[in-house]
């Protein structure tokens, strides 16, 4: 719900005309008199607000079942359709859809970013997610955060508030991002998100904006 109300204090804001918004039962075994409801209201686009433990893959086919191809009505949904299972799930009727990212997706990460990467897929049998190389970069600034309240211990384990203070002190940590800081207000000075969309059954980078251009 939140990403919904985010998404659409934004589009009315721009002058987009929401003509609607329906909520839906995650666990529905399909959307079809909703997707029927919707078609007859003509829309350009649907926004998805949710993840892909909400039966996202379900949702699409049925609006393109509804008659509301991909490429006539845009399907656009946040990061927690990003996933793979997205793919597998929907086959074909997830083709054409937009996904957000708050950031850029792996394979555009160079330098440390890249090793961590490599690395990671020489180590695991597993493929590199989006949000892989970030949680690292999190539990990394978490522990230099642990050991750097330590120290203002005298070598003691730091309470927690002392931890809190010494993460949103971080300022130009060099990671696999690249070298970044919180600002005051606990946001991280990295301003890129991406766009992807599915082509040929996998996602690709469409585009990267840059957020500090949009404000």
């Amino acid at each position: 719900k939140g990403v919904a109300d985010e998404f659409q204090g934004a589009a009315q804001d721009l002058g987009i005309d929401v003509i609607g918004r329906e909520g839906i039962d995650g666990s529905a075994p399909n959307y079809r008199s909703l997707m029927n409801k919707i078609a007859t209201a003509d829309p350009d686009a649907i926004y998805f607000g949710g993840i892909i433990e909400n039966n996202a893959a379900q949702l699409i086919k049925d609006k393109v079942g509804a008659g509301m191809s991909n490429e006539d009505v845009i399907f656009v949904g946040p990061d927690g359709i990003f996933v793979d299972e997205l793919i597998t799930q929907g086959g074909d009727s997830v083709e054409g859809i937009y996904t957000s990212f708050g950031g850029i997706p792996p394979e555009k990460l160079g330098g440390a970013g890249q090793e961590f990467i490599d690395k990671y897929e020489e180590n695991y049998d597993d493929d590199v997610q989006p949000y892989t190389a970030y949680a690292y970069e999190a539990a990394n600034v978490m522990l230099d955060a642990i050991e750097r309240a330590s120290k203002d211990a005298g070598g003691d384990v730091p309470d927690r508030q002392a931890v809190v203070e010494q993460v949103r002190a971080t300022k130009n940590y060099d990671g696999v991002l690249g070298t970044w800081s919180f600002d005051e207000d606990g946001d991280t000075s990295l301003t890129k998100l991406s766009i992807q969309e599915i082509e040929d059954g996998e996602f690709r980078l469409n585009r990267v904006l840059d957020v500090s251009d949009m404000q």
